[in-house]
């Protein structure tokens, strides 16, 4: 187990704390591909809270649907096609390779959802692989505060958020460069659209800081 889990499972009692590893919070959304919307992108958080210490492990997790609905105020059929578009999402994600050395994975986010019929019901899940693979050896994290991102209005505001709440308190780290593809792929920025820079800054980054 990596330190992100080891703080996840330190901080577990912590109601507003949402421990988020710093590879998912660098994730890539692939060009031609759909991205997070706003709903998903809370959703996402939401399930690996729940899935606590044992989010890199290859096993199913439950929460209630009354616990999504405290966070998401969304009904059960809300929530399930949320997580019928977050299978249409194919993300890029930092891991380490059974070697031990660093490499990139490719894939969705989730593998399994189950959901039961009767409206007070649990939704079962098990996170991807590749998910899976990032959280497990993840040495590098960042604590939001669950308020914060349910409260959001903007999906480019949450990324912008995860996006600073990662590089916060990085000594090492004076200044990083970010190329037009780098922001597109980490804003999740639709195939062929805001090809320039002037586009990207008045369609996501100021809407994102605004």
């Amino acid at each position: 187990m990596g330190k992100t889990l080891e703080v996840t499972a330190d901080r577990s009692d912590s109601i507003d704390d949402l421990v988020a590893a710093g590879e998912l919070l660098d994730m890539r959304f692939q060009p031609g591909r759909s991205s997070l919307s706003l709903s998903a992108a809370k959703l996402l958080h939401a399930l690996i809270r729940a899935a606590g210490a044992d989010a890199g492990l290859p096993k199913v997790h439950r929460i209630a649907l009354s616990k999504l609905n405290y966070d998401l105020h969304l009904s059960k059929e809300e929530v399930m096609n949320i997580v019928r578009e977050m299978f249409g999402v194919i993300v890029e994600l930092k891991v380490l390779n059974s070697k031990g050395k660093p490499a990139i994975k490719i894939g969705s986010l989730l593998s399994d959802v189950e959901r039961d019929e009767e409206k007070d019901g649990e939704i079962r899940y098990e996170l991807s692989p590749v998910l899976r693979a990032s959280l497990k050896n993840s040495n590098h994290w960042a604590v939001l505060s669950r308020k914060a991102v349910m409260a959001f209005q903007s999906r480019y505001s949450l990324r912008l958020y995860e996006l600073l709440s990662k590089r916060v308190g990085l000594s090492r780290v004076t200044s990083e460069y970010f190329s037009l593809d780098d922001i597109r792929a980490l804003f999740g920025v639709p195939y062929n659209k805001l090809p320039r820079w002037q586009d990207l800054k008045t369609n996501v980054i100021g809407p994102a800081i605004g």
